[in-house]
C-alpha cells in the first residue's frame, strides 16, 4: 500500500481536531489496525482501500485483547456495530462510522477547535485568556493569529476525500458528509470573526502610524518655522490639504505642466520664496530649507546633481502670487522688493 497516498486516507490526522487523548486514540487505534491488515493487500486506490474487508475481531497489534469492535463500544459509544458477514467489515463503512464519531463529538459542543460558532463566540473570552496565560508574551493578535492558522489546517484536513460521503460501491461522491459540511460552515463563521476582531487592531495601528508621520514632518517643519509665524506648521499643513495640494501622506498632488503654482521641487521652491519674511525667516539658507521641504513632501534628490536645491533661491513669479493668495500671505518678502527693484 501507498503510504505516500495512505496519508490522506486518515481521519484525524496527528489529531488535528484536537480531541481529547483518549478518544484520538481510539481513531488511531481503529485506522491503526485497518492499515496493518491491508499491508499485504494490492492497494492502488481510495477505491481499493474503502472496499477491502476488515476483521474487526482480530486482535489490534501492540494491545492485550483490544479489538475494532472493542474500540467502538468502549470508547466510541458505538454499540450497534453490524454487518452481513459477521466480524467483516468493509473499510468504507469503518470509516463511516468514524465520521459519525466525529459529528457527535462536533454536535457535543466540548472541545475547543470544533466548537459549533454559538459555543465559540461564548468561550471566545475564555479561550484567550487561557492562551495568553499559557504563551508568554503573548496578547489577542497573537491568539487571533494562532486561531487563523488553526482554521486554515482544518480546513485543509476537511479538504481530505475520506470526509466526504462514502458510497456503498465504494465510488467517492463530491457531497461532504454531515460533520464536514457543518464544521465547513463553522469555521467559516470562525474566520470571519477573527478577521473583524482583527480590524480595529489594524486600523488602531494603521492611525497611530499616521499619527507618527505627522508628527515627525510637522517637527521637521518647525526647524525652518519663525517662532511666531503668521501662519504655523500644522496650519499650513492643513491647508494645503484642503486646497488639494498634498494629501495626508505628504504626496504633491500638482500635475506638471498643468498646475499654476508648479510642481515637484519647483512647487517647494515657490512656497519657500512666497512664505519668507511671513512664516519662515528670511536669512534661512536656501538649501536648508530644500532639503527639509524635500524630505517632507518625499521629494527625492539625486546625489549627482550639481546644484541641488536652486530652485529654492530662484523662483516663478506668478507661480509665488498664485500661492500667497491661496495661503492669503499679506505681506511681501525680500525677494519681491528685489524684484520690484
Amino acid at each position: 500500500m501507498n503510504k505516500l497516498v495512505i496519508k490522506d486516507w486518515i481521519i484525524n490526522n496527528e489529531n488535528i481536531f484536537g480531541l481529547e487523548p483518549d478518544f484520538d486514540l481510539a481513531l488511531s487505534s481503529i485506522q491503526f489496525e485497518i492499515s496493518n491488515q491491508l499491508k499485504n493487500e494490492d492497494i492502488n486506490s481510495i477505491s481499493d482501500y474503502l472496499g477491502a474487508e476488515i476483521d474487526i475481531s482480530n486482535k489490534i497489534r501492540y494491545t492485550e485483547d483490544l479489538t475494532i469492535e472493542k474500540v467502538f463500544v468502549e470508547f466510541l459509544d458505538i454499540e450497534n456495530v453490524s454487518s452481513k458477514r459477521p466480524n467483516k467489515f468493509s473499510c468504507y463503512l469503518l470509516l463511516r462510522y468514524l465520521q459519525l464519531s466525529l459529528l457527535k463529538q462536533y454536535l457535543d459542543e466540548s472541545n475547543k477547535c470544533i466548537l459549533t460558532f454559538s459555543k465559540y463566540l461564548e468561550q471566545y473570552n475564555s479561550l484567550l485568556n487561557s492562551f495568553v496565560i499559557s504563551n508568554i508574551d503573548t496578547d489577542e493578535q497573537d491568539f487571533i493569529n494562532a486561531e487563523q492558522t488553526l482554521c486554515d489546517n482544518i480546513i485543509t484536513e476537511l479538504n481530505k476525500p475520506v470526509y466526504n460521503k462514502l458510497s456503498f460501491w465504494t465510488d467517492l461522491t463530491d457531497k461532504p458528509c454531515d460533520f464536514k459540511k457543518n464544521l465547513i460552515n463553522t469555521i467559516d463563521k470562525r474566520k470571519k470573526f477573527l478577521l473583524q476582531r482583527q480590524q480595529p487592531q489594524n486600523e488602531a495601528a494603521i492611525h497611530e502610524n499616521i499619527e507618527s508621520l505627522y508628527s515627525k514632518k510637522v517637527k521637521q517643519l518647525k526647524q525652518i518655522w519663525l517662532p511666531q509665524p503668521k501662519l504655523n506648521v500644522e496650519e499650513f499643513i492643513q491647508k494645503g490639504i484642503d486646497k488639494g495640494f498634498w494629501n495626508d501622506d505628504f504626496k504633491i498632488l500638482l500635475q506638471k505642466n498643468t498646475s499654476t503654482y508648479g510642481s515637484g521641487k519647483t512647487f517647494l521652491g515657490n512656497i519657500f520664496i512666497a512664505f519668507k519674511g511671513w512664516a519662515i525667516s528670511n536669512d534661512l539658507d536656501y538649501k536648508i530649507a530644500g532639503e527639509v521641504f524635500c524630505d517632507v513632501f518625499n521629494i527625492k534628490i539625486k546625489q549627482s546633481t550639481f546644484e541641488k536645491y536652486k530652485l529654492f533661491c530662484s523662483g516663478n513669479s506668478k507661480q509665488i502670487a498664485e500661492l500667497k493668495r491661496s495661503f492669503d500671505i499679506k505681506n511681501s518678502s525680500k525677494f519681491d522688493k528685489q524684484k520690484n527693484n
